[in-house]
């Protein structure tokens, strides 16, 4: 039946229309770059990682323990050892961050338009990758990445 899908009738969520508002923010993001967690022990999730999900580790030389970078595909999870009195130890469904990768172009003409919008960010040289950093309303950290440099 033409026009239903599990979303509803007309529905179109991956396709053609979101991809249209994507290309028409402010700043497009070509696509999720990485979640970052927050872990007690990186070694025991790591294993963990590798083992139940397919995960390896890149990057460990270019960036040393932190974070310890896994990637299954081009898809990848970031993590960062908690401190001993960190509030996230209570809780085990916080996020440290969201990264969305951004083209070299989009990247470049990004700062302008966080001021424009009235937007506070800070910038990091990662070495391999570039990277702004906003928070949401809410306070979430949210990284908008390049590695076209």
């Amino acid at each position: 039946m033409r026009g239903l899908t599990p979303f509803g009738e007309g529905s179109d969520p991956f396709g053609r229309a979101a991809r249209r508002r994507i290309a028409s923010a402010a700043i497009a993001f070509d696509r999720l770059d990485h979640i970052a967690l927050t872990v007690r022990d990186v070694d025991r999730s790591i294993a963990w990682y590798a083992e139940v999900l397919g995960f390896e580790r890149r990057h460990a030389g270019e960036w040393g323990d932190v974070p310890a970078m896994l990637f299954a595909g081009d898809d990848s999870i970031a993590l960062f050892p908690a401190e001993d009195d960190d509030p996230v130890l209570d809780s085990p469904t916080v996020v440290d961050h969201v990264a969305l990768r951004l083209g070299a172009d989009a990247f470049a003409r990004a700062p302008a338009e966080l001021d424009r919008l009235g937007v506070a960010f800070e910038r990091a040289d990662h070495v391999i990758a570039l990277s702004l950093y906003i928070r949401d309303p809410d306070g979430h950290r949210i990284e908008l990445t390049t590695y076209e440099r």
